[in-house]
């Protein structure tokens, strides 16, 4: 999976690309169990201090020229396209999205119960917090309806490479599916400003292969439900408005 945003916390009610977990310092402790694998060894200070600072952290501003006429028109554009599934984090069923799969099935039951176990051992290392919670309030059981999370779209630009896989390198190929590509480059720094994403085609340190399980870019293509039945490969204007919009949020 690619890396989800931390700024700007509190408007994001559900963490993780599944929206398995709701309490912000479960995030936390997750994302350190994930690291140090014992969850008796976490730094519970700095998952308790990390909450307040990423509550209001401001996303990073778009750091190049924007075209103002073009985002105000491409304002109206977004609350058409986008704005139904993104003006808060919103649980998107698989069926409905039609990503790739694998992350959104990777927990089984057993394996949520092995999470919550985890995660409520890391939190009695504080001492601070309520950890007397049942297991699907530490962790959300997904499994009979997997999915996966569509967050706000606030600081969208730096996002890239984009969908939860990071499988689409820019805004411009995540509208207009039909051309985006079955392999590019990452870890460019060099910032495409047209297409609204890092340097995909040269330089970087890997090539991303869609061909390989967990990795396809497919899904979130259907007009209708998720372009507010939009044609951006054909409305080239409408496109390039929606692009220079998404670089102000």
């Amino acid at each position: 999976v690619d890396s989800t945003s931390v700024w700007r916390q509190k408007d994001r009610p559900l963490g993780q690309w599944d929206g398995i977990l709701k309490h912000p310092v479960f995030r936390n402790l997750g994302a350190e169990v994930g690291m140090v694998a014992d969850p008796k060894l976490v730094n519970y200070k700095n998952a308790h201090y990390t909450v307040k600072f990423l509550s209001e952290l401001p996303p990073p501003p778009y750091p190049f020229e924007v075209n103002k006429s073009k985002a105000d028109r491409g304002e109206k554009i977004y609350k058409k396209a986008c704005q139904s599934c993104h003006s808060v984090t919103k649980f998107i069923p698989l069926k409905r999205i039609k990503t790739d799969p694998y992350r959104a099935l990777s927990l089984t039951p057993s394996g949520l119960k092995m999470v919550a176990k985890n995660l409520k051992i890391a939190c009695e290392v504080g001492k601070k917090y309520n950890c007397n919670l049942p297991a699907n309030e530490i962790v959300l059981d997904r499994t009979k309806n997997p999915g996966y999370i569509a967050m706000p779209h606030d600081g969208l630009w730096a996002r890239a490479p984009y969908l939860h896989n990071g499988s689409v390198p820019t805004l411009y190929h995540l509208l207009v599916p039909s051309e985006r590509p079955s392999s590019y480059r990452r870890g460019n720094i060099n910032y495409d400003t047209k297409n609204v994403g890092f340097e995909w085609r040269k330089g970087g340190k890997a090539t991303y292969k869609t061909e390989y399980k967990g990795f396809s870019n497919r899904g979130h293509e259907d007009k209708k439900i998720f372009f507010g039945g939009i044609d951006f490969k054909k409305e080239k204007e409408k496109r390039e408005d929606l692009l220079e919009y998404l670089k102000t949020l």
